[in-house]
């Protein structure tokens, strides 16, 4: 019941209720018609996401999804090497390993913005909707 009310209620910095963008119309507004909030921002976004996944190439450096971990382990795992693009997935090559592998979830890496991890002295940066600044005391240099 609160969880309705907060996606119900107006928000001033994105000027509409987080339900009204999300489905695209307002609930409290019945003669309002869907169409007008499809212009708004929908199909924007859905053309960024789709160039950024397509974007992908062979001897691209990228992270890959680390589905078994704890807490505090590492989100994604890497880097590696795209050998083959394919319609189904990557073809991935670990760097000092001969063994290639299949997988559909990775990123690019990118040295802009952050999620970092110590692992072989790299520093890996994942492409995420806002930028973090680093402080080296944090992260023990």
């Amino acid at each position: 019941m609160i969880e309705n009310c907060l996606n119900n209620s107006y928000n001033r910095s994105i000027k509409f209720s987080p339900n009204e963008l999300f489905i695209g119309f307002s609930f409290f507004d019945p003669y309002e018609k869907p169409a007008e909030f499809k212009t708004l921002c929908f199909p924007q976004s859905k053309e960024i996401i789709q160039d950024y996944k397509n974007n992908i190439k062979v001897n691209d450096q990228v992270v890959v999804k680390n589905y078994r971990c704890g807490k505090f382990d590492d989100k994604f795992i890497g880097p590696f090497l795209v050998e083959r693009v394919s319609k189904r997935g990557y073809w991935i090559k670990l760097i000092g390993d001969s063994a290639w592998h299949h997988t559909k979830f990775i990123k690019i890496l990118k040295r802009a913005d952050c999620c970092i991890s110590k692992k072989n002295n790299w520093f890996f940066f994942l492409i995420y909707h806002f930028r973090f600044s680093i402080d080296k005391r944090l992260i023990g240099f």
